[in-house]
């Protein structure tokens, strides 16, 4: 009976050889999967998001992706088409994202801590300065970006408003006198104004129309992992110099 019960030394070798097999292609299958790069969709905007990744957000996701062992993958592309690849995608990111019901184009994401805000200010060139409080822009004729939200409380308190497609255009719009105001969101107009060389109207720096609090927005269990990364990262509050490396492509030339 005895004899039943015993195992050969081929099969303890079979057993062994099928377990070995079976824990190197688990940590293969691993390794694969940790490899591939976490998609963030977004804009490039001189400063905050570079092609050459050396924008104040690029290195925040980049130092935070670094110490979690992810890999990040930026795709630059105009702000519409961002926002639609986004929400298209199952397991992604958006950067720059916010949680303002007005304004959010991130719906159904889950948002990092902030690391920023953006304002939205009134330029004007007028020389008798008019006040450009919300309730007083029923009166004056305002321009802003063709596509770009203003924020339901803004909008409702204006007569009517001139869709333009560049701050270029509007600012030639207000030196003409066609419009009194241009509204647009720091710092994203500050930067196509410094980097067109064009004098930056007047507007009050410490009263914006409205402040909205940013950061990274994802979706999906691989992405995720990246805003508990950036997280960790912010709440470390780190001081750093020097940059991090990742990739980015511009699928857009």
């Amino acid at each position: 009976m005895l004899a039943l019960f015993e195992i050969s030394p081929i099969s303890i070798l079979k057993a062994a050889f099928l377990v070995l097999s079976v824990l190197i292609t688990s940590v293969l299958v691993t390794g694969i999967a940790q490899a591939d790069p976490i998609t963030i969709y977004t804009t490039e905007l001189d400063g905050h998001h570079q092609q050459d990744l050396r924008g104040r957000y690029d290195q925040i996701v980049l130092s935070a992706a670094r110490q979690q062992d992810l890999k990040v993958d930026f795709r630059f592309m105009p702000p519409a088409r961002a926002i639609l690849q986004f929400s298209k995608c199952e397991d992604c990111c958006v950067s720059p994202c916010n949680e303002d019901p007005e304004i959010s184009h991130c719906p159904g994401a889950t948002l990092s801590d902030v690391w920023d805000k953006v304002e939205l200010h009134a330029f004007s060139l007028r020389p008798d300065a008019p006040d450009l409080a919300i309730d007083n822009l029923k009166t004056l004729n305002v321009g802003a970006i063709q596509g770009m939200p203003l924020g339901s409380k803004v909008e409702t308190n204006l007569t009517d408003i001139r869709r333009v497609d560049t701050p270029r255009a509007a600012v030639n719009m207000l030196t003409l006198g066609r419009l009194d105001v241009f509204l647009g969101w720091i710092p994203e107009t500050l930067v196509y104004f410094r980097v067109n060389d064009i004098p930056v109207p007047d507007y009050d720096a410490k009263n914006p129309m409205k402040s909205v609090p940013i950061g990274i927005a994802c979706k999906g269990s691989q992405s995720l992992r990246l805003i508990d990364a950036v997280n960790t990262y912010l709440r470390q509050a780190p001081q750093t110099s020097g940059t991090a490396q990742g990739t980015s492509s511009n699928p857009d030339g």
